[in-house]
């Protein structure tokens, strides 16, 4: 299972934790969905957004991850 979580930068630095979880894969409407909770919607200024990947194998028990910093 993959799972990402990705976060409003912008929100974040006005103090604000702007966070939702994504399993992948995701369809176009799941993404805007998440997208949309966290504030950032295609218009107006520039939004970045932090994505954190986090890779589960059941079965061997183990876990990797990786953040990124997007900027749109």
């Amino acid at each position: 299972m993959i799972s990402a979580y990705i976060s409003n930068i912008g929100k974040y630095n006005e103090g604000v934790l702007a966070v939702e979880p994504l399993r992948l894969p995701a369809t176009t409407e799941e993404v805007q969905a998440v997208l949309s909770k966290i504030g950032v919607d295609g218009c107006g200024m520039r939004k970045s957004i932090s994505l954190i990947m986090k890779l589960t194998l059941p079965d061997c028990g183990r876990t990797w991850g990786k953040m990124k910093v997007l900027t749109s």
